[in-house]
């Protein structure tokens, strides 16, 4: 059994030999006749006629539609800026919103169209999407805009935040209770937020190109009579509404001033919006509520005088002689 046994392995061993052994000299035998250029066996040795497809395989590709179009004209860009402002300034934010995504300005004024549409979705309540457009929007001339704008964010955040006090006392006990897994920011760290960002704006205010055109600059255009009438920052300022927005970052700083009872920070900020015109008479009123508060009447009485000459009316009048009394006469003798 053992001799029969290992006969058998022998010849399935030499069988499988034999095998290979044909399959490599038929492939040796291919690969010479390819090289030599001839025909494998079994085809024809002719040449024969093309496929009747390859006409239609030989004609050229079809056109591909492109969705790339040309550059508009500086006349005709200067237009479609025009009806954007107008639209924002209308308070058709839709419309807004369209035309600035749908616009291309050049790189280097294309940001002043990322702060207009910041505008416009900060004035549709959208802020997730303000926020996104004004973090790509800083170039440096463009930075007190950016912060100012930012700043309106923060404050518009901190009045739909709570203000998440500190635990003092015993602790109760809670029976259901949840834990976010990001613990949203407090009233406090937003207005926090929007006295940094404001105070940026002010900083910068002067590096901002109010003149500037959002074409761009081509000295061989400026000859020409249509270039009087290109868009400036100025323009795109006034017709989103935030031409003095230097001032009005003034008055809310003093506001978050006041807020802190910073008094004298706060009438500093009120004083330098009100030399530009700008119109702070109710704020006046609440710091001089604050210093009697505080019992400074005559920091009282003075800031009612500003109130007076701001808008002289009876009221303000009045408050600014019963603070003068105070002062003089001293709370406890006033009857």
């Amino acid at each position: 059994m053992q001799v029969s046994k290992h006969t058998y392995q022998e010849w399935s061993l030499m069988k499988w030999l034999a095998i290979v052994t044909a399959a490599g000299v038929r492939s040796i035998f291919l690969a010479s006749q390819l090289a030599e250029g001839g025909d494998t066996p079994g085809k024809r040795s002719q040449p024969g006629l093309l496929p009747a497809s390859i006409e239609l395989e030989a004609q050229p590709l079809p056109a591909v539609a492109q969705d790339w179009e040309p550059p508009l004209t500086r006349e005709a860009m200067t237009g479609e800026i025009w009806t954007v402002l107008s639209d924002q300034h209308a308070g058709k934010l839709d419309s807004a919103i369209c035309g600035w995504t749908g616009l291309r300005l050049p790189e280097e004024t294309d940001v002043w169209r990322k702060v207009a549409l910041a505008k416009a979705y900060l004035a549709s309540d959208k802020l997730p999407e303000a926020l996104a457009a004004l973090k790509d929007s800083c170039d440096g001339s463009s930075d007190a805009v950016v912060h100012y704008l930012t700043g309106l964010v923060r404050l518009r955040q901190a009045s739909a935040a709570y203000e998440w006090y500190e635990a003092v006392g015993p602790r109760g006990t809670t029976y259901v209770a949840y834990v976010p897994a990001v613990v949203p920011n407090s009233r406090s760290m937003y207005k926090l937020a929007a006295l940094e960002e404001l105070t940026m704006a002010v900083e910068l205010s002067s590096l901002t190109p109010l003149h500037r055109s959002l074409l761009p600059i081509d000295d061989s255009w400026i000859s020409n009579p249509a270039a009087a009438f290109e868009p400036t920052v100025q323009d795109l300022l006034m017709a989103i509404g935030i031409e003095e927005y230097v001032d009005h970052s003034h008055v809310l700083l003093g506001a978050l001033k006041l807020e802190k009872g910073l008094g004298r920070q706060a009438e500093r900020h009120f004083d330098e919006a009100a030399s530009h015109g700008y119109l702070v008479t109710s704020w006046y009123r609440r710091l001089g509520d604050a210093y009697v508060e505080q019992g400074q009447y005559r920091d009282a009485a003075r800031v009612y005088l500003k109130d007076v000459r701001e808008s002289p009316a009876v009221a303000p009048v009045s408050r600014v002689f019963e603070a003068v009394r105070k002062g003089l006469l001293g709370p406890g003798m006033i009857r």
